[in-house]
């Protein structure tokens, strides 16, 4: 289980659930509609506009039920 944000940040990385946005996303208009676009995966937005220098922590839907598996997130099993 993730101990810091970093580590639950790798944990979905290595088991490729995350998703890097590197392109310029307003969060006021856009973020909601790529998260509905992906729900399978968590979404790092890496450029948010208006918010230079910040990233986001990772973002995910409230359907993000990973296959049905265990979660890197949280350690248990995933809700459908």
């Amino acid at each position: 289980m993730a101990q810091d944000m970093r580590s639950w940040i790798n944990l979905l990385d290595e088991a490729g659930l995350l998703a890097r946005i590197k392109k310029p996303v307003d969060p006021r208009t856009q973020m909601g509609a790529l998260l509905w676009q992906t729900r399978d995966r968590a979404l790092l937005f890496e450029n948010l506009a208006g918010f230079p220098g910040w990233p986001s922590a990772p973002c995910t839907s409230t359907r993000w039920g990973l296959r049905g598996g265990k979660t890197p997130a949280c350690g248990r099993n995933a809700v459908t």
